[in-house]
Order: structure tokens, then C-alpha cells, then sequence
């Protein structure tokens, strides 16, 4: 009964708001790549966070990302909080960012995010998780982007569930390079 509580938290987590019906976000994962990135579609006169979109420093993760992993045997990997996610952005020590940077969405009602890396998302797991990066089976990226109109709102969405294979596990555990797949 707990575990389905969970499950049913972590989806109500995730599931993406919708405010007045046609404001979303989906993340496209290049898996081949290990990289992936984020597209907002928002109403006319919406503006949305470019800070939350951007990575908090060099090699980390942008402040609305976060990763969930599976194991081997179908269990979630963690560090402190596996219902909740990892995310490097919580490794950040420098000095503090602007607190926000809203924009206007442009005409098209579309924003994307450059391409990320998922290598720089997970960054730091590997030390603070129990599971070793080569027990890692599956992978799923969740991501909320501040939103307003007339009240702010966090849009939120995630990527689906993707097979990790022997050398992706290598890349993201920095054992290998992303060149040498």
C-alpha cells in the first residue's frame, strides 16, 4: 500500500500543470547522445523562468532538472530522496544567481532549451548513491519551469523511461567519454 502511495505522489509530482489548457513542457531525449532538452509552449502574454532552463555552472545540472534512475532489478537509485529525484544542481556552492529573469514568450509561444547533457545532470550520484553507475538500468528526466500571467505557476513535465546500455552507463559514470559511443 505505501509503495503505491508513492507511486502515486511521484506522479502527481510530475504530471504536467496545465494552466488555462495549452501550456505545457515536454523533454526530448537524444538518447544516442545522452543529451536532452526542454520545449515550453505557452499562451500569448505568458512569461517563463530562462534561469530554471539554464545550467546553475559549468558541468551542472539547470535548476529544474532532475533525474530519476532505476536499477537492475526495477528499484529506484538515490541519494537522499529517491521519490524526489537527483539533480547536480544541488552540488552548486558559488556565489548566488539573479533570483529571477522572466520573459515574455515569443510569438510563436514556443521556447526551447539548448541541449544538455545528461552526464552533467547526474554528475555526483555515483558518490552519494548505495547502487553503482553499472546497476543502472533505466533513466527519466522530470523538469519545472516557472511560468506567469496573472500567478505564477511551475509547468512540469518528463521525458519517458529509457534503457541504459553498458556504455551509456560507462559515459555517465565518467569512465568514458560521450565521443567514443
Amino acid at each position: 500500500m505505501k509503495m503505491l502511495l508513492c507511486a502515486a505522489f511521484l506522479m502527481a509530482l510530475v504530471e504536467p500543470v496545465v494552466a488555462g489548457g495549452s501550456n505545457s513542457l515536454s523533454i526530448e531525449v537524444d538518447a544516442a547522445k545522452l543529451k536532452y532538452r526542454v520545449f515550453l509552449h505557452l499562451e500569448k502574454d505568458m512569461e517563463y523562468e530562462t534561469l530554471d532552463l539554464l545550467p546553475i555552472a559549468t558541468g551542472l545540472a539547470p535548476p529544474g532538472a532532475r533525474v530519476h534512475i532505476k536499477d537492475d532489478l526495477g528499484q529506484l537509485v538515490g541519494c537522499m530522496d529517491r521519490e524526489r529525484g537527483y539533480s547536480s544542481y544541488e552540488l552548486y556552492s558559488g556565489s548566488p544567481m539573479a533570483k529571477s529573469a522572466f520573459e515574455k514568450v515569443p510569438q510563436s509561444g514556443v521556447v526551447y532549451s539548448e541541449w544538455l547533457h545528461i552526464a552533467d545532470l547526474v554528475r555526483g550520484m555515483n558518490q552519494c548513491s548505495n547502487v553503482a553507475p553499472e546497476k543502472w538500468a533505466k533513466l527519466m528526466i522530470t523538469f519545472s519551469v516557472r511560468t506567469r500571467l496573472k500567478t505564477e505557476v511551475n509547468l512540469q513535465g518528463q521525458s519517458a523511461w529509457f534503457v541504459l546500455t553498458p556504455v551509456d552507463r560507462r559515459i555517465l559514470s565518467g569512465h568514458e567519454s560521450a565521443g567514443a559511443k
